[in-house]
Order: structure tokens, then C-alpha cells, then sequence
């Protein structure tokens, strides 16, 4: 039943439509960083992991419908919204860019990868989450707007990458892993490694093959973009 908090989630990113730019990720996380902690202090690992990945399917899914509807609301309220939409477009337009180039955007990757770690463990994981919906927010709005600019439903869906959803799990895995060893030192529990090990494996493979995904399938994924577009 707790779990069900998460349908408060559509609503939540509505709201945040009406508050400062630098809140909302803030407040996209207030359904889900709660209950994660609360069913970790019960070791359920499994399904404080089920419980975030729930909740980043809905944020992705609210966000970009959100978007798409109160564009103009939008535009002021998701931070680097506009910088990545437009980097995005013109790689969607010409096939030139970051997005598919593995020798830009594997660095990337890496730092990225660095520094949400790094939070996650520095902050319970409630840092690197915020990153998270930060990070999601930013993805909704190039999505939405691909598919206002194709007047294509089919971009809300398509603008989604799939390497983008396996770095996605990935990392919301991380964020559940990496928050119990702060939080163990906090309640003064003894921290355990062994049962989250699989999870983190797990983590760590999907974190690849996004890597490999997105190398292979960039440039086709680029092509279809653009031939949906060009059709308007």
C-alpha cells in the first residue's frame, strides 16, 4: 500500500510547473526518496528497487506529457531544458553531434557516472537522485518537444532512446545501492555488502550496455528521428 504514494507523482510534476526552476527536481523526488529510505531500514532491497523504478517510469512519463501540454510553462521551470533540446534537434537534423559519437560521449558517460556515485554516497543517495530527476527532466523536455516540432505522437515515444532507458535503470539501481552505507552509519546498523552485491552487478551491466547500445544504434536511431520529422 505505501507504494501507491507514487500515483501522487503526475500531480507532483504539475505542481511543479508553478514553482522556481531549481525546485522542481526537488520536488519530483518527494513521492519516492521517503519510502526508498523506509524500506531499506527494512533491508527489502528489492523492492526499494522496484518502488524507484516505478517511480522513474511515471516521472518520465509525466514529465514529457506535462510538457508537451504547457510547453511555455516549461520552457521556464526545466532546468537546461532549452541547452539539451537544442543540442539534441541538431543531432536528430544533421547526425552530427555527441550522440553519436562514442569518443564524445563515453568521457561523458564516465564523469557522470563518477559524480553521481560519488553523491549517492556522500548523501544517503538523495543528491544523485535529485541529479536523477534533474537529469530525467531535461530528457522529457527534449522528447516533448521533438514531438511538438514532428506533430508526431509517435516522437513522444521514439524521442525516449533505449540506451537512455538501460542508463536510466541503471542508475536508479545505484541510487537505491549506494544510499544503505550512509544510512547504516546514520541508524548505526552494521552495513552489509552481500545481499546488494548482485544488484550492483547488475547495475554496472546495464551502465554498459548503454554504452554499447548507444554506439551501435545512435546513428540509425538518428535516421528514423529524422525521416519522421522530415514527413511534416
Amino acid at each position: 500500500m505505501k507504494a501507491l504514494i507514487i500515483a501522487l507523482t503526475p500531480l507532483i510534476c504539475l505542481i511543479s510547473m508553478a514553482v522556481p526552476s531549481y525546485f522542481v527536481p526537488v520536488i519530483c523526488i518527494l513521492p519516492a526518496y521517503p519510502l526508498m529510505i523506509l524500506y531499506l531500514k527494512e533491508k527489502q532491497h528489492l523492492k526499494a528497487i522496484l518502488l524507484m523504478l516505478i517511480w522513474a517510469a511515471v516521472l518520465g512519463i509525466s514529465m514529457t506529457l506535462i510538457i508537451y501540454l504547457f510547453p511555455n510553462a516549461a520552457k521556464e521551470h526545466i532546468l537546461n531544458g532549452e541547452n539539451y533540446k537544442n543540442q539534441m534537434l541538431e543531432w536528430v537534423l544533421t547526425g552530427i553531434g555527441k550522440e553519436s559519437t562514442p569518443a564524445q560521449f563515453i568521457p561523458y558517460h564516465i564523469f557522470e557516472l563518477i559524480i553521481f556515485i560519488i553523491l549517492s554516497l556522500c548523501s544517503a543517495s538523495l543528491l544523485s537522485i535529485i541529479l536523477g530527476a534533474f537529469l530525467m527532466n531535461y530528457m522529457a523536455y527534449y522528447v516533448a518537444n521533438l514531438a511538438l516540432i514532428g506533430k508526431n505522437n509517435w516522437l513522444l515515444i521514439l524521442g525516449w532512446h533505449p540506451w537512455s532507458l538501460l542508463r536510466i535503470i541503471s542508475y536508479v539501481i545505484l541510487g537505491v545501492v549506494l544510499s544503505e552505507p550512509l544510512l547504516s552509519k546514520i541508524t548505526h546498523n552494521k552495513y552489509n555488502y552481500k545481499p546488494v552485491r548482485k544488484y550492483f552487478i547488475i547495475a554496472i551491466l546495464f551502465w554498459l550496455s548503454d554504452l554499447i547500445l548507444k554506439a551501435l544504434l545512435a546513428p540509425y536511431w538518428q535516421k528514423i528521428l529524422k525521416t519522421i520529422i522530415e514527413k511534416i
